[in-house]
């Protein structure tokens, strides 16, 4: 069966696709999707290919789509972040095509890679593991708050220019590895996603960044930094609550965040606001471009 580059046309059947393979955790890839319904979740496919940040392969048959790869990309940073593999049968050999031709089709410029998965999907660890991947140490856990629960009235300032600065500096302290750069938050600011900041004077000394999907129903806490010296004082759940109204307001009745294993003082923070867990995610990384043949054999 041939495999080729998706088009925009293809997005409807390729959210399809996630959502029914990625519900189960076993086979569950956790950048392809994060609990959306099909066509909520091609909406978020087409947000990202319409601004050129995502590449995908198929796989199809003359019943429809056997299976799907792909890669979203920031060319700023060199890195991109696999969706899937995924395969409806013949998992191997299928997501083995998949890579080849995915590979072939990514620019030269992308030279990191990443790869996020349930931590119950050991086929696809295996899968990375094969081809030259490393299995990140620490574990992250995504959290759900529902609609239910209720938002606090907070309110903080936004990032203005005479902070960004020392915005920067603290974020690139405290999310040295993020998947977005400055000019790309900057970029996103007043669109899909707001920065709120605390100040000390003009200096940035925490800051919440909530990120609206395509699809309106769903929001997410992308960043939340406060600094070291400020801990435990309450300021966390102030931008916390701050980025929740915000999202709130744009009308998102769910609210996704991940937080890694070290972060247990954040993980009791979202407990008590009414977060749930989810699942618990397994990174993976390459850094370079090997042959996506030599690490088959």
């Amino acid at each position: 069966m041939p495999v080729r580059l998706a088009t925009a046309a293809d997005l409807p059947a390729i959210g399809s696709l996630l959502v029914e393979l990625c519900r189960d955790p076993v086979a569950h890839c956790i950048h392809s999707w994060s609990g959306e319904a099909s066509v909520e979740n091609a909406a978020a496919l087409a947000q990202v290919y319409g601004e050129q940040e995502l590449t995908y392969v198929v796989e199809e048959s003359a019943d429809g789509l056997v299976g799907a790869f792909g890669c979203e990309l920031d060319h700023d940073l060199g890195r991109g972040w696999f969706h899937g593999p995924h395969a409806r049968s013949d998992w191997d050999a299928v997501a083995d095509s998949l890579h080849a031709a995915l590979r072939e089709a990514l620019p030269p410029s992308i030279t990191e890679f990443n790869a996020f998965l349930n931590v119950e999907n050991a086929r696809g660890g295996a899968f990375y593991e094969r081809h030259g991947f490393t299995e990140q140490p620490m574990r992250h856990h995504e959290y759900l708050l529902s609609g239910d629960a209720a938002s606090a009235p907070a309110v903080r300032p936004f990032l203005e220019a005479l902070s960004r600065p020392s915005f920067f500096e603290l974020f690139d302290a405290l999310f040295p590895n993020a998947y977005y750069g400055h000019e790309r938050l900057l970029e996103m600011q007043g669109k899909s996603l707001e920065i709120f900041v605390t100040l000390v004077g003009d200096q940035v000394v925490g800051f919440c960044v909530p990120y609206r999907a395509a699809d309106a129903r769903r929001g997410e806490i992308q960043f939340l930094g406060v600094h070291e010296d400020l801990r435990r004082t309450g300021l966390g759940g102030d931008l916390l609550a701050a980025g929740i109204t915000w999202l709130r307001g744009v009308g998102a009745s769910e609210i996704l965040l991940n937080v890694a294993d070290a972060g247990t003082g954040a993980r009791r923070l979202y407990e008590q606001v009414g977060f749930e867990l989810q699942h618990t995610g397994v990174g993976f990384k390459l850094v370079g471009r090997p042959d996506p043949e030599s690490s088959d054999t």
